[in-house]
């Protein structure tokens, strides 16, 4: 017999379907669907509220960035990394916090993803690992 293969927006339909038949408790449905209660209620209230649509899966990105740095400042960032082509984003935001100490500056990764999306970083050349030698033992 094969699995049965079911999408979680269908599952979520059955577990607030069967609750709202009224046949099955709360705490028995999640059982079987193996959710918390807080989630099965969750569903629920989205299904009063939403219908079917509130059933599917939300996104989980923040509403709002938490950081919105000016273009400006991206833009000594970019200056500084075309003129050191070498720097990476650590040694350009110890640079730039150097000569700007008051200026809110994005993490050295944050940098890292600026410059890569800009087609600044040049990915390195991976090297091989050369095998350990060892020497036959004379007994």
């Amino acid at each position: 017999m094969a699995w049965e293969l079911k999408k979680v927006e269908d599952q979520r339909r059955e577990l607030v379907e069967a609750y709202i038949k009224g046949t099955i408790s709360m705490t028995e449905l999640c059982k079987r669907f193996g959710v918390s209660r807080k989630t099965a209620y969750k569903w629920l209230s989205r299904y009063q509220l939403f219908g079917l649509e509130g059933l599917k899966d939300h996104s989980r990105a923040p509403h709002h960035p938490y950081c919105v740095y000016r273009a400006d400042d991206i833009d000594m960032a970019i200056n500084l990394k075309l003129k050191h082509r070498t720097w990476g984003p650590k040694k350009i935001l110890a640079k730039l916090s150097r000569d700007y100490p008051r200026m809110n500056w994005p993490s050295a990764t944050r940098l890292y993803e600026i410059f890569k999306g800009y087609h600044l970083i040049t990915p390195r050349r991976i090297r091989q690992r050369v095998p350990v030698f060892v020497q036959p033992s004379r007994n």
